[in-house]
């Protein structure tokens, strides 16, 4: 767990377990006077160097006026750092973390590239509920055929409040690779998001995968505390890494 920080103090450096690096957790604060801890790990050297940030949270509403405000003040406060390139931050935000990087695209243009992992966008689309005794979806399914997931995109479409969407896709400037999850209950809303945006003329990407569990981009260690991605997990990590170092390097 975690040790409280005694004021003053502002940041703590910390090992990471079967690692040579340290990450460097420093307390930012957001608008509304709250600090919120952020970790910072950079090679040797003084840089300037590229920077990924990224965010996983499933809370629809953080500590911020809006929770996308967190995020924006994170980077605003990174690019102040002696070590980091301000014109070559990246966004990385898994779920409703997914979701929040088409909504800071809509309100900020300070970040290089972003990439939007399984994002439930259905809030920031203003998709309607689907009607009163529609069969559940369980959130993984492993027997999709692309008849279904056709259909559910066009029921999905048909909701969505089409007014809302493309007001707040048009105001996206910052390129974005989105990544749906073809076994997801909302690979439907993942797949919507690429769509307006590309049909807004927007600067975007798409790549899907099969996979069991939700959140597999971020691997996680066994039983014996050692990483051991699959090859989906393999391929999405790559594909991450070859979007960042197109537009960060």
């Amino acid at each position: 767990m975690p040790k409280p920080v005694a004021n003053p103090v502002t940041g703590v450096t910390e090992k990471i377990p079967g690692s040579d690096l340290s990450a460097e957790i420093i307390y930012v604060e957001m608008n509304d006077g709250t600090h919120s801890p952020i970790a910072m790990m950079k090679p040797a050297g003084n840089g300037r160097f590229p920077l990924e940030t990224s965010r996983q949270g499933r809370q629809l509403f953080n500590r911020g006026p809006l929770e996308y405000d967190d995020a924006i003040a994170i980077v605003k406060f990174a690019k102040t750092l002696p070590y980091v390139n301000p014109d070559r931050i990246g966004y990385l935000g898994l779920s409703h973390g997914g979701e929040m990087a088409f909504k800071i695209g809509s309100e900020y243009d300070g970040l290089r590239c972003m990439i939007s992992v399984e994002p439930a966008a259905g809030e920031y689309l203003g998709v309607g509920r689907r009607p009163a005794g529609s069969l559940q979806i369980p959130e993984t399914r492993m027997n999709v055929t692309q008849q279904m997931m056709d259909q559910e995109l066009a029921d999905t479409r048909a909701r969505t409040n089409m007014t809302v969407a493309m007001e707040r896709i048009n105001r996206i400037k910052t390129p974005i690779l989105v990544m749906g999850r073809i076994n997801d209950n909302n690979e439907p809303q993942f797949r919507l998001a690429y769509e307006l945006a590309k049909e807004g003329g927007k600067q975007v990407e798409w790549k899907q995968y099969e996979h069991p569990e939700h959140g597999f981009i971020f691997v996680t260690r066994n039983a014996k505390g050692v990483y051991e991605p699959d090859p989906a997990q393999r391929q999405i990590v790559a594909d991450t890494i070859g979007y960042f170092n197109s537009c960060l390097k």
